[in-house]
């Protein structure tokens, strides 16, 4: 007889037997096909009937004095008879025990709690516990994730984090924005959730993120790789890498300054570059050749001495620096303290002049002005044979006679009963202002007889032995 026979027939029997006892001592033998299983239910229906009253008497007599009855009954002599509520699978879909994480159970789940892969995962759980506000590692996937405070993973966007798990949890929800700020980072966080490291791209912009860390990077950083070793800025605040034109504040312990970045590699420039200069023209401006910021005054490029406008940084031309020193030479007119010159010019590494100040005021006058380089490439002295000397080493001196001299020009005399020692090549010094339409009279600026004013000389003058010509970008 199969199982659902064997099932009816005792399942009826057990209802005679807990309703009439007389009726369950009557029961036939277990019949062997399903008619005879049929004549037993009606046999039994009919026992049943007449003895119902009899039985709830009973039953109620019974619970009062002896308490309830049990029966347990077994199916097929080896399987308990299922019992409607126990927790058994009752048919396909119905999650087992098998399908739902367990207490030990460390991975990916999906929304219903279920294990999953990293594609369908809503959170992760560490041996059973879900993780919330903390990272973790997969394994399998060889990255880090990390988990919001309602136990999402976090995913494509870039999320302020904890350091590390140290300061994780509930010790990081729980904390203030002062705290957060010491003790945590900006992480980026990929479309699967995977936390980025290295160079990342989003369009026309650039971050990096610390290899082992994940950490957005900011400020320098060496690059070296196929587009050859440069240096790229990470901006402070954005972590942007910088392009074009961009200004270093010094906030961070750097050296402050405009730099410019290349708008492909974002490398460093150095050395001159052509700008826009905001008036639909251009203007050339020098990058340092080691720290790459922009230059201003007065340099020297290549063994040259250049000027660079101490705003913009745009390199002037001839009649900017000349206007400046004239301008400088003026403002001493009448001047009478000639050791204020000396003194300045001691102080810069020359020594004490007793012939007089005027080489000194000379050299005061073009580093007052900002052209420091412009006179005999920065160096200091007191002396004029120093200045007709050097120029003439290097083929900047004009012999009297053979040159109009122009505004800015030093103009040399040479006076032997003079001369501070014998075999000095000059004894006196000054500095062009103008020369008259007709070349006759040359106008300069000196300290002379005992103070600063406009001398008018003439070309011929009997002392004079030519001008020095320093270099003003021509």
């Amino acid at each position: 007889m199969n199982k659902t026979v064997r099932k009816l027939v005792v399942c009826a029997l057990v209802a005679a037997t807990v309703a009439s006892p007389a009726a369950a001592q009557a029961a036939p033998e277990e019949p062997t096909d399903i008619e005879s299983v049929q004549a037993v239910a009606a046999d039994t229906q009919q026992a049943i009937a007449p003895a119902a009253g009899e039985a709830a008497e009973d039953a109620l007599s019974a619970e009062s004095t002896e308490g309830p009855t049990q029966v347990e009954v077994l199916a097929d002599d080896e399987e308990d008879l299922p019992v409607a509520g126990d927790d058994e699978p009752t048919g396909p879909g119905d999650d087992s025990d098998e399908d739902v994480a367990g207490p030990d159970y460390t991975g990916w789940i999906d929304e219903d709690g279920v294990p999953c892969t990293v594609a369908d995962a809503a959170g992760w759980v560490d041996e059973g516990v879900a993780a919330r506000s903390k990272f973790f590692y997969d394994s399998a996937t060889n990255a880090w994730y990390w988990t919001e405070a309602d136990g999402s993973v976090s995913r494509n966007h870039d999320a302020f984090v904890p350091l590390d798990n140290s300061v994780a949890g509930t010790a990081w929800e729980t904390a203030t924005d002062e705290w957060r700020s010491a003790n945590g980072k900006w992480v980026r966080l990929g479309a699967d959730g995977a936390m980025v490291k290295g160079v990342s791209t989003i369009g026309d912009d650039q971050w990096y993120f610390d290899e082992v860390t994940g950490a957005m990077q900011y400020g320098f950083r060496l690059v070296t790789d196929g587009g050859g070793a440069r240096w790229v800025f990470y901006d402070y605040i954005t972590g942007k890498m910088a392009r074009g034109e961009k200004v270093i504040d010094g906030s961070h312990g750097d050296e402050s300054g405009w730099m410019y970045f290349d708008p492909e590699t974002g490398g460093a420039t150095y050395g001159w570059f052509e700008l826009p200069d905001g008036n639909g023209g251009t203007k050339w401006v020098y990058y340092d050749e080691v720290t790459g910021r922009m230059r201003y005054g007065s340099i020297m490029v290549d063994g040259k001495p250049c000027f660079l406008d101490l705003v913009t940084g745009a390199r002037q031309g001839r009649d900017a620096m000349v206007s400046r020193l004239l301008a400088t030479c003026a403002s001493q007119n009448g001047i009478t303290d000639g050791y204020r010159y000396q003194n300045a010019a001691i102080d810069a590494g020359s020594t004490f002049n007793y012939m007089g100040p005027c080489t000194a005021y000379v050299w005061w006058c073009f580093n007052e002005a900002g052209l420091k380089y412009q006179f005999m490439d920065g160096a200091a002295t007191t002396y004029p044979h120093d200045v007709r000397d050097w120029y003439t080493a290097r083929g900047a001196f004009r012999e009297k006679g053979s040159y109009t001299p122009q505004p800015g020009d030093i103009w040399i005399t040479d006076n032997p009963g003079g001369r501070p020692f014998a075999g000095a090549s000059a004894t006196h010094a000054g500095i062009v202002d103008h020369v008259s339409s007709d070349g006759v009279y040359i106008y300069c600026w000196e300290h002379v007889n005992g103070y600063v004013h406009l001398v008018t000389e003439r070309y011929d003058h009997g002392t004079l032995v030519g001008y020095a010509c320093p270099f003003y970008n021509s």
